[in-house]
């Protein structure tokens, strides 16, 4: 490709260097296997402003409506071979890169977007080994490029006032795999010419066909005209079509007329008059629609809203097909069907669903299947309340404690015991489910619970955090392997607890969480409502383990339960995941007193009966949780949500240790949660 500029600088320079260094890699590495994934350009789209207006050489620098479709395009190579290379895009809920969050940055996501989808990308092959002109540079030697990458490409249907957010992935042979950084573009509202003035049936017009075109002047200057008649032509006014066609008048002022579409017509193109002299030319833009071949079989493309919420959902199915449309059908992943153009489809259970629709003509069909397109949550009330724990955990698996308690036993609520009994970890489509079985004394001890959700992190704590009790950790250090990114904070004061959140890699969302109200002894609850954390406390518990003897954690059934949604962890879902959790008991943490700065040896997964993990931080204990034997972290694995509505997710509750494989499935039956059976190698 050449812009400015001669091919000396272009090409013939770029060629030799590119030579240069291709030659020495190959003598560098030699018959040495390929580790590495294969080179991928930045990802490329034609049109750049998709929806929207364009300008330049492909528009004769004429500008232009451009259609809401849009090409991704890239130039990728390895020494092996591509096996695999293709379009990953997701779409955002409202149109707008928020501010507030990186959700379209990340690609975890969050909850302001929707889940990946996928496209295989078409092969174009080699670029021809030739010179594009030499412009006077005739007789200057040069070499034609010892390698060539292949140009990729695929066409996204795309949907109006919609942003997109893509990237593309590419895979050798030896499985290795490039991905690219993630691209944004938002789609406008042209449709190349159609609008909300001006509509076409079919859309877009069929080549060898009659098409209406409908005239809406409602608020435009042929509002109350007695008569409409429109002006066209075809192929950007070249030619131009007489007479004006005169219009009809239909209700609200919208004006209509039915034109032949020749053969030879790539686009129609129209303005607007009332025969004495007053036009509506958009502006000066007029309107342009490009068409299709009549002899080509649709393209099937389609919309929904709402695309997320409680079961019931009734959701809008909207056929955005391209070309002329004589059948459709349209599964929606939970045994219904339609034939309609623009049905409703109720699913009154929680799962994600695959829509599918098939369109055809007399030359073909095409089909358009969106997997996890729909993804419907269970509308039940949160029973994280701190009680119940065993029976609220119903087929999760566990982690016990293993350790006596350090730090005393409570003969009665809230005095001279803090402990951590059992860990439960399961799911909805909402939330991650943490519950913790114990008790706190009310001298100021702290719950914390730390989460590994996303790349990167640390697994030794510093200063630098809003919380005070976080930033007193300063100097512990966790398991290799485990660097949590964010930690919930309770501490227990006489009867009251308090709830801090620290986002350990930033501070967006650090904050105190605040207080629930009434005894702690009892059931309290804390919703917060700018992120929808709940947490349930109840520290009532004066059984589990003692001092002596881990007998009888399996039998607490209070203590801590939090329902933690997934976008506060930057976890986006139905997408894999893999979430690290421990959780340990401190003093009360306070940063100007030395003396409350103490680590317990209560931690879930549990310290072996470790003797040096209790203690001062900074003091008397080791504070190196990676200097225990064994592993003090578990891992959660959520895998991607299948279609139709049978969601399976896997569970791995181990410690870290437990290098072997480990499976569990979990199938989510209509309460939107999870029941696990998991079988483990130790």
């Amino acid at each position: 490709f050449q812009y400015y500029g001669n091919p000396g600088d272009n090409e013939i320079r770029v060629s030799i260097a590119c030579n240069e260094a291709y030659n020495w890699a190959v003598a560098a590495i030699g018959s040495n296997p390929d580790l590495t994934g294969p080179s991928v350009w930045t990802p490329q789209r034609y049109p750049y402003n998709p929806g929207g207006k364009s300008f330049g050489p492909q528009t004769g620098y004429v500008l232009k409506d451009m259609p809401r479709d849009f090409h991704v395009w890239t130039f990728a190579y390895d020494r092996g071979g591509i096996t695999d290379i293709r379009t990953v895009f997701r779409t955002d809920k409202d149109g707008a890169n928020s501010t507030a969050n990186n959700h379209n940055e990340t690609f975890a996501g969050g909850t302001d977007v929707n889940p990946w989808q996928s496209q295989a990308m078409t092969d174009r092959g080699e670029f021809p080994r030739t010179m594009d002109g030499f412009g006077g540079l005739e007789n200057i030697q040069y070499e034609l490029p010892t390698v060539i990458a292949h140009h990729y490409w695929t066409r996204i249907t795309a949907e109006t006032n919609t942003l997109y957010d893509y990237f593309i992935v590419a895979t050798d042979a030896a499985g290795h795999s490039t991905t690219s950084d993630i691209q944004h573009v938002y789609v406008g509202a042209s449709t190349a010419g159609g609008d909300a003035v001006v509509a076409y049936s079919p859309d877009p017009p069929v080549q060898g066909a009659e098409c209406t075109i409908s005239y809406d002047s409602a608020g435009r200057v042929l509002s109350g005209a007695s008569g409409v008649n429109m002006h066209y032509g075809a192929n950007n006014w070249n030619p131009v079509i007489a007479p004006d066609a005169a219009m009809t008048g239909t209700t609200g002022g919208v004006w209509a007329c039915t034109v032949f579409v020749s053969s030879t017509w790539s686009q129609i193109d129209c303005v607007f008059n009332n025969g004495a002299g007053t036009w509506d030319n958009n502006g000066g833009a007029d309107w342009h629609r490009a068409t299709v071949a009549g002899d080509q079989p649709p393209v099937a493309s389609f919309t929904a809203y709402p695309r997320a919420g409680d079961a019931p959902l009734a959701v809008s199915f909207t056929d955005t097909s391209f070309g002329q449309v004589l059948w459709r059908e349209w599964s929606f992943g939970d045994g219904n069907v339609s034939a309609a153009q623009n049905p409703v489809n109720l699913y009154p259970d929680p799962g994600a669903y695959a829509v599918q629709l098939i369109v055809s003509n007399a030359f073909g069909a095409s089909t358009n299947m969106k997997h996890g397109y729909i993804v419907v949550s269970s509308a039940l009330v949160s029973n994280a309340d701190g009680t119940n724990i065993v029976a609220d955990n119903a087929g999760a698996q566990r982690i016990l404690q293993d350790t006596p308690t350090g730090f005393g036993d409570a003969v009665t609520p809230g005095h001279a015991g803090s402990e951590l009994d059992a860990l439960y970890m399961t799911n909805s489509l909402d939330c991650l489910r943490i519950s913790i079985s114990g008790n706190l004394e009310t001298n100021g001890n702290c719950v914390m619970l730390f989460i590994d959700s996303t790349p990167g992190g640390t697994n030794r704590f510093g200063t630098a955090y809003s919380c005070e009790r976080v930033r007193s950790l300063n100097g512990l250090v966790l398991d290799a392997g485990f660097a949590p990114d964010f930690a919930i904070v309770i501490n227990a004061w006489a009867a009251g607890f308090f709830l801090d959140f620290e986002e350990l890699g930033g501070a967006a969302k650090d904050g105190y969480f605040g207080t629930g109200a009434g005894s702690i002894f009892v059931s309290r609850v804390l919703e917060h409502a700018n992120t929808g954390l709940r947490a349930g406390f109840n520290d009532s518990n004066v059984g589990g383990i003692t001092s002596s003897s881990t007998n009888g954690a399996a039998s607490v059934t209070t203590g801590w339960e939090f329902d933690i949604p997934w976008s506060l962890i930057d976890v986006g879902l139905p997408t894999a995941c893999v979430v690290k959790v421990q959780a340990i008991i401190t003093g009360p943490m306070i940063e100007s007193s030395a003396g409350t700065k103490w680590l317990s040896n209560q931690s879930l997964p549990g310290v072996n009966n470790a003797t040096n993990i209790q203690g001062q931080i900074g003091g008397g204990s080791i504070a190196n949780y990676d200097a225990v034997p064994g592993a003090q972290h578990a891992s959660y694995a959520f895998e991607a949500i299948p279609e139709p509505a049978a969601l399976a997710c896997a569970l791995l509750l181990v410690p870290a240790c437990a290098r072997r494989a480990a499976r569990a499935s979990c199938q989510v039956g209509a309460s939107g949660t999870s029941t696990v059976k998991m079988t483990a190698a130790a």
